[in-house]
């Protein structure tokens, strides 16, 4: 089985313009993520998909792999055309904005995908215990470790139990290639257009998502705390090293 990366990624962003281009110890944001990507052990080929000429050959000129895409209401969308021009059996969407991710995790997410053919959809989970983040994707998950619903707000509640360990979402998503192709021909769900989060169209129209424990999973680029966070974390971060 061929297992490829893809990370959809574009210069715009309304809470950090430019984010993808941001320095950290003066590596642009999504030339960390790519890198990091490519140490995983298990992943056959690595690709940024982008509609950003900027991006593009700013990528090219640390010798990344780009598909120049057209532009689309979101990063599924952009990994779908960008795959259409490459061979695999199984591909992992690795959003741009996950600037610290471990490779490790992505070989955890193949394994999990060797382990459960029958599943189309897989999704990255970590454990979480902040409240009133806004910006950050909490999961409720099922005893059988499927999806049943995601959402910015603090779920599940924290009513009765204070202090409870809750799941975000990391987004890295694996799919199967006839799965990603059914899932951009979904329709927009409602769910969908509220949270807004474009996976939860397969939960709206009857499909499962296999979770996937990550550990170790940093948080991601979206705000201007987060990047100097990030810029705090990297300094002492072990795999940084191996492409410095």
């Amino acid at each position: 089985m061929k297992f490829i990366g893809i990370l959809p990624v574009r210069l715009q962003s309304s809470r950090l313009p430019s984010k993808a281009l941001k320095l950290i110890e003066n590596i642009p944001a999504i030339i960390h993520a790519y890198k990091r990507t490519c140490l995983s052990k298990r992943l056959n080929d690595v690709f940024i998909a982008t509609d950003s000429k900027k991006i593009q050959k700013i990528a090219k000129k640390f010798d990344c792999k780009t598909i120049l895409t057209k532009k689309h209401r979101n990063g599924s969308e952009r990994i779908f055309e960008a795959s259409r021009k490459l061979k695999f059996d199984y591909l992992i969407n690795v959003q741009g904005d996950e600037i610290l991710i471990d490779p490790k995790n992505i070989d955890k997410m193949i394994s999990e995908i060797r382990k459960n053919k029958n599943d189309e959809f897989f999704i990255g989970v970590t454990k979480f215990k902040k409240i009133n983040q806004k910006n950050v994707f909490k999961a409720v998950v099922d005893n059988n470790g499927y999806l049943l619903y995601c959402s910015r707000e603090d779920i599940p509640s924290s009513h009765i139990t204070k202090n409870d360990t809750r799941l975000k979402v990391v987004f890295t998503v694996g799919f199967k290639k006839k799965s990603l192709k059914k899932f951009v021909k979904l329709k927009i769900s409602k769910n969908e257009i509220r949270e807004p989060n474009e996976f939860l169209r397969i939960l709206d129209n009857g499909h499962k998502i296999k979770t996937v424990n990550f550990k170790k999973a940093h948080i991601s680029l979206d705000t201007k705390s987060d990047l100097k966070k990030i810029r705090q974390l990297i300094k002492k971060d072990k795999i940084f090293n191996k492409y410095k």
